[in-house]
């Protein structure tokens, strides 16, 4: 046999090979759908599976049950209260991204619900606004472009129109 003809069947056995290698792994895919999932995705998952959340230390008027970041740095709470609504909000230092803190709180709202009516979807902010029958929330969550500090702005609006007194 001469050597162009050796280098002829080497060259097909490399290739039949290739493909029996590559369609192994294509079938191992397709068997367990976990290897098409991306890092990013596999990351974020696992992020969300282990995150610790507690209830408590909210502003006055804020629903009990809403979800707090364990650990996070309180920056301003205040509560106020007007002829009809009573606002309440929260801001802190998250330790999570823009991206998971925004998806903790979308989720929560969603399971409890809450009416997601606006997003806005930018790298290193964003926002939600919400609503439950007469009661609105606000969520913004971003990440300063200097001291890479995220930091999530919680507000609850309750409306208390419909027990106001009629006008005359």
């Amino acid at each position: 046999m001469t050597n162009q003809k050796k280098f002829s069947y080497l060259a097909i056995v490399l290739v039949a090979l290739l493909c029996i290698v590559f369609g192994i792994r294509s079938l191992m895919e397709r068997r367990n759908p976990e290897h098409k999932k991306s890092e990013a995705t596999k990351a974020l998952e696992d992020t969300f599976k282990y995150t610790e959340v507690v209830t408590g230390e909210l502003p006055p008027g804020m629903p009990a049950e809403w979800i707090l970041e364990k650990d996070m740095v309180v920056t301003n709470q205040y509560t106020s209260k007007g002829a009809g609504y009573m606002q309440s909000t929260l801001q802190y230092e998250s330790k999570l991204s823009v991206l998971l803190a925004t998806g903790l709180y979308t989720r929560f709202f969603e399971k409890n619900g809450w009416k997601l009516q606006s997003r806005v979807n930018k790298e290193n902010f964003q926002s939600i606004d919400g609503k439950k029958g007469l009661d609105k929330i606000s969520l913004v969550v971003n990440e300063n472009d200097i001291t890479k500090v995220v930091t999530v702005d919680l507000t609850f609006m309750a409306s208390y129109l419909d027990q106001l007194p009629p006008v005359q």
